[in-house]
């Protein structure tokens, strides 16, 4: 509104300093490609180190494009960080501020925060999503003195357990922020003001309705492809200025979903119903589907239309996902070679690489296995699978597995480590 900045704004104008592996599109990208997840990179490396949020976007020029530039969406939290950035240069102050500034407080948001420190020690929470967890257990006992905070909950192995906070700080203008359902009341009341809240209009309408229009095709995919088998009046899906939207009995509906490990959130409108939803959740099943099945029931009821269980529905497909899975996931464990060990003692294995992504990484030998850790960041066990392939499994919330293997010279000697997922790490 106040002419700083543009949609089509190159970044470049904002971060002269920003790169992206193409030369072409570092000079053609936009505010407008961040924000509608069509640069072709869409890479989430942060999670795995603590480095600062500009250092997070200086290394995106190391980033291998998924696809070319501007031919689809590919939805990317390092782009959106990049956007951040850029709005932080153009108004003179760290992004946190101007969302202090610009955003909460005019609508009385006082105790949303981006700041999980102000809820527990740095020695409680893990510093990114698949760092190491603390060194002692964690609970709600520990959150700091009179605040009432939520837990983070994960479903493993058929209990559901608590689990640490994650830090969000290296892409924190990615979504990160932390709140309560008083206060998204008045985020809500906004949206369906189309900018305009107590009374006064806080953004220009035409500002505001940009972020609603379509500006990149959404392929169903994941979760959200269960959710288009079952809705058989929806037409169209598509993103906008971060907004998912599409139509439903209708109706169009702009939403997006969010989450870190253990919570789970859903915002939506249907602006022709001036409805806004907020749902919150400090459980996760290791998809979105809980929030969105619940905001659906809700617009159900509002409509009038014949209500539905979409729980149920939802719940029978991702079932399907889960059998899907454990067949794929059992074909794999067959296909394991037992009996075979590396062609060379662990040692040969063991010293120190390095990634232009992810800094300097070490390769230690732990009794029968080789310990894995990025010296600013993420940490995990690489156990041996089979011949000379391993496994890495991170020491985090979210362990997962990584196919790692590694390459020799002429001379036999180890030169890289490539590890499938994350990428090539040279000696």
């Amino acid at each position: 509104d106040e002419g700083k900045v543009s949609w089509d704004d190159p970044v470049t104008r904002h971060l002269p300093w920003f790169q992206l592996r193409d030369p072409f599109v570092t000079r053609e990208v936009t505010l407008r490609d961040l924000l509608s997840h069509r640069t072709g990179v869409g890479a989430a490396y942060n999670g795995y180190v603590t480095v600062d949020r500009h250092e997070i976007v200086r290394r995106t020029r190391y980033l291998e494009p998924v696809r070319p530039f501007r031919t689809r969406y590919d939805y990317s939290n390092i782009m959106y960080s990049t956007a951040g950035e850029a709005g932080a240069a153009a108004g003179g102050k760290p992004w946190e501020q101007l969302l202090e500034e610009r955003i909460l407080r005019p609508l009385g948001m006082l105790e949303t925060t981006t700041d999980v420190s102000r809820f527990f020690d740095s020695t409680r929470f893990t510093r990114c999503f698949y760092c190491p967890l603390p060194a002692e257990p964690v609970s709600i006992t520990h959150a700091k003195s009179g605040v009432d905070v939520a837990m983070p909950h994960v479903l493993r192995d058929g209990t559901v357990k608590p689990i640490p906070w994650q830090s969000y700080d290296n892409a924190v203008s990615a979504g990160s922020v932390i709140s309560n359902a008083t206060e998204m009341a008045e985020w809500l009341k906004l949206l369906v003001g189309e900018g305009r809240h107590g009374g006064r209009q806080l953004i220009r309408a035409e500002t505001f309705r940009e972020m609603f229009r379509p500006q990149s095709i959404l392929d169903p995919t994941g979760w959200i492809a269960m959710v288009d088998e079952l809705s058989p009046s929806t037409h169209f899906w598509s993103y906008g200025l971060g907004w998912r939207m599409n139509d439903y009995r209708g109706r169009k509906i702009v939403w997006h979903t969010g989450g870190i490990v253990g919570f789970l959130a859903y915002v939506g409108v249907i602006p022709e119903e001036r409805l806004g939803i907020a749902i919150l959740s400090n459980g996760d099943l290791g998809y979105e589907l809980v929030p969105q099945a619940l905001a659906l029931r809700i617009a159900d009821l509002h409509i009038g239309a014949p209500v539905r269980d979409w729980s149920a529905e939802l719940l029978a497909k991702m079932r399907a996902d889960q059998e899907r899975q454990a067949a794929a996931e059992a074909q794999l464990l067959a296909a394991r070679k037992t009996g075979t060990r590396p062609s060379r003692p662990l040692a040969d294995f063991a010293g120190e690489y390095r990634s232009d992504l992810y800094g300097r990484t070490v390769v230690t030998v732990e009794g029968a296995n080789l310990a894995f850790r990025i010296v600013d960041g993420a940490a995990g066990t690489l156990e041996h699978w089979h011949d000379d392939l391993f496994a890495l499994r991170m020491n985090s919330t979210t362990p997962g597995r990584y196919f790692t293997t590694f390459e020799t010279d002429v001379r036999g000697q180890i030169v890289r480590m490539n590890v499938a997922g994350l990428g090539t790490f040279e000696r």
